[in-house]
């Protein structure tokens, strides 16, 4: 069998026919081949018209590879950016057309200011394409374009343009690797932030400061989190929104992706309880590690933050520890070393605080002394009774502390005022000596 020919609209005109315009003269001796081309050009006419209407990359490149080539832009004309055709033939879309995507430009001069270009209605249908626009039109980048906000960031800002490659290849845009800097082109950019007024415009450059950014950039450890991993892929959304991964009832679903563990126990503790509750005051994780500025626990810093944190909410209890040994060791120690003092979480725990009246917390009644001996070793049960945070005033709940408080208060001030009022008496009467009588004044 012999090759198979390709029909074009050049056979239908040899054969004396037009496409789609039904029968017409048949040429003497040549009845078969006609018939045979008229037949396809029946089935195949449309077909032969809109590969004759196609603009052929090579078309498009003639003007977009000549660096002499210029365009109006505001009245002035301007350089022409010259295609890069190396990185599009190595791109995901080297097999496409240009008006694949570009599907404004009808012919080949064509105006300046086009459509935008379009990832889905593909010639060849991509679920996934389909699936991320209808994520991205309901995403705060989608909606803010609804709104009206141009800037907002659209597929080729974070995938590429014409240099779009898989996205596990090392040098994509939107490899993990890369994510942080590709996100950064907006959030970082002073001039967006202040038009759209970002609530973090600093969260670029403190994610890559935190213990994520570096396990991730600097140790390059692909398990740690990336911008997407906490904010999602196509359809980030506000953190007020009750479907963003990063809403305040999200969150620690969100951190316990890696996590492993974490969220159950936090999820048993009182502060879990509260937020189960969907009581808003409820603490999450970014309430004490911060959303992009994480770091050890084991730093000093983190330590002295912790109680600063701690206070936000259980103000009370932060202004009596501050009046405790433990409290005023903490003020006095080292910014950058991490103090051998008590902070809140040594003593009632981390994710897994609970009441003193349950059992397995870690400051009841059987755990309280194994509690304490962690700093203390040869502490003994009379040691427990030690209250780190106790107010004095408060006569309802520290009775006997307030009586002490009290007498110890009343007695400093008896002391100091019977005292006082006693060398005020006797400097005036050795003044009166001095001015009277100064023969009894060298005698006193």
């Amino acid at each position: 069998m012999g090759p198979a020919m390709i029909v074009t609209t050049a056979h239908c005109e040899q054969s004396g026919l037009r496409p789609n315009q039904g029968a017409a003269r048949v040429p003497p001796g040549k009845l078969g081949k006609t018939l045979f081309s008229l037949a396809l050009c029946f089935v195949l006419g449309p077909f032969c018209q809109a590969a004759q209407e196609t603009i052929a990359n090579n078309d498009c490149l003639d003007c977009h590879t000549d660096a002499g080539n210029s365009r109006k832009v505001n009245g002035q004309s301007v350089p022409m950016a010259v295609f890069p055709t190396n990185k599009f033939a190595k791109s995901l879309h080297a097999k496409l057309n240009c008006v694949d995507c570009h599907a404004g430009i009808k012919e080949l001069i064509h105006p300046s200011k086009l459509p935008p270009p379009t990832c889905t209605g593909c010639h060849d249908a991509q679920p996934n394409h389909e699936q991320a626009a209808k994520d991205y039109a309901s995403s705060i980048h989608g909606t803010s374009h609804q709104r009206g906000a141009s800037g907002a960031a659209n597929c080729w800002d974070c995938h590429g343009s014409h240099d779009i490659v898989p996205v596990k290849q090392a040098d994509s845009p939107v490899f993990k690797l890369n994510l942080p800097q590709t996100c950064a082109k907006c959030h970082s950019n002073p001039g967006l932030t202040t038009e759209y007024q970002m609530k973090y415009p600093q969260a670029a450059s403190q994610y890559m400061d935190s213990i994520h950014g570096r396990a991730l950039l600097k140790m390059g450890l692909i398990v740690a989190p990336s911008c997407n991993d906490c904010h999602g892929v196509h359809d980030i959304k506000l953190d007020r929104d009750r479907g963003s991964p990063i809403s305040h009832a999200n969150i620690a679903t969100t951190c316990g992706k890696c996590h492993v563990g974490v969220e159950e126990i936090y999820n048993k503790s009182v502060h879990g309880q509260l937020l189960a509750r969907d009581n808003q005051n409820g603490p999450v994780c970014t309430t004490c590690h911060t959303a992009h500025q994480v770091e050890t626990p084991k730093n000093g810093h983190f330590k002295m933050a912790s109680d600063q944190i701690c206070g936000k909410c259980h103000e009370d209890r932060l202004k009596h520890y501050r009046d405790t040994y433990h409290g005023k060791a903490m003020a006095l120690g080292k910014p950058s070393v991490a103090s051998d003092v008590a902070a809140c979480y040594d003593c009632h725990g981390h994710h897994d605080i609970l009441p003193p009246s349950n059992p397995a917390s870690h400051l009841s009644k059987t755990n309280i002394l194994a509690t304490c001996q962690q700093c203390h070793p040869g502490a003994t049960a009379g040691f427990t009774g030690y209250m780190p945070h106790a107010n004095p005033l408060d006569k309802k709940n520290y009775p006997l502390l307030h009586v002490v408080f009290l007498g110890m208060t009343g007695l400093l001030v008896g002391v100091f005022t019977f005292f006082g009022l006693h060398t005020i008496v006797w400097l005036w009467r050795a003044v009166y000596l001095f001015l009277h009588d100064t023969k009894k004044f060298r005698e006193a």
